[in-house]
């Protein structure tokens, strides 16, 4: 849930002053952080802006980019949310690619009331860059910016040691299984103490990376891994498919994968993207 957060709050952050879509962007924040901001604290809203700051802390150097970016698929994902005092938000959609380069990761969201607008948001970590492609269906621009990925890391490693205990955590394997997109998929339960979980999980891995696997997410670091290797040593091998999670304080979030295609190749060339600040 956090890691959503973060990726959203990114991708919002770094389109301030980008006036052109500044309305469109205006509108997307609404939609998803009121979507996903709901079922945090401000506990997690704390460590959240920590871990901003770090993205944020090379905001204006410049930053060395790819000439394309190269997915092999993608997933789209609905997620929805309850508040705790029970109110329910509108779904978000929202597209996460798929790369067999694990350097290279991005998600695409689109104006629910400008279907022609599309934002793409890619995290290279090779180059230390986040890049955001804008597409309103009659030009694209972009921007470019460094991201200082290993302090995220930090945090990500700080805020997994203030957080349920590897002992606390406990994975259920249920015995339920159904199919989600012609893949079969195992039920697991995760319970910790800060509220439980519902897991659809795929029994062999989807080829690719997405920002949403926990294997594969630039977020988790190697230190994090090893502090819950047990747990993750114990986890199913699959990709997850569907989620449902409920927290202690009565919110919960639902995530569904709604497509699914491992061979739609995506193929982002910059130079279609004229930089906003070059001709500045």
């Amino acid at each position: 849930m956090r890691n959503l957060k973060i990726i959203f709050s990114l991708f919002f952050l770094i389109s301030i002053g980008f006036s052109a879509n500044s309305q469109v962007l205006k509108k997307l924040k609404k939609a998803v952080e009121e979507s996903v901001s709901k079922s945090t604290n401000e506990k997690s809203e704390e460590e959240t802006n920590k871990m901003l700051e770090g993205m944020m802390g090379a905001l204006g150097e410049p930053a060395d980019v790819e000439e394309s970016y190269a997915f092999s698929g993608f997933m789209i994902l609905e997620i929805t949310s309850t508040n705790s005092r029970g109110k329910s938000e509108d779904p978000v959609r929202m597209k996460s690619f798929l790369s067999e380069n694990p350097d290279f990761s991005g998600i695409e969201i689109q104006d629910p009331d400008q279907e022609e607008m599309k934002t793409v948001l890619i995290m290279d970590l090779k180059n230390q860059a986040t890049v955001l492609l804008m597409d309103d269906g009659e030009r694209k621009s972009s921007m470019a910016i460094g991201s200082d990925f290993d302090k995220i890391q930090e945090q990500v490693d700080l805020n997994s040691t203030e957080e349920s205990a590897p002992d606390q955590i406990k994975i259920t394997k249920t015995g339920n299984t159904k199919e989600i997109l012609g893949f079969h998929c195992e039920e697991y339960e995760v319970e910790q103490p800060e509220g439980k979980g519902t897991y659809w999980v795929s029994q062999e891995a989807i080829k690719g990376f997405s920002l949403f696997s926990p294997g594969s997410s630039p977020m988790v670091s190697n230190k994090t891994m090893d502090r819950y290797q047990e747990i993750f040593s114990s986890m199913p091998k699959g990709s997850i498919l569907e989620m449902h999670y409920l927290d202690k304080d009565g919110s919960s979030a639902d995530m569904k994968t709604i497509d699914l295609q491992t061979s739609s190749p995506s193929l982002f060339n910059l130079q279609e993207y004229p930089n906003v600040f070059q001709g500045k």
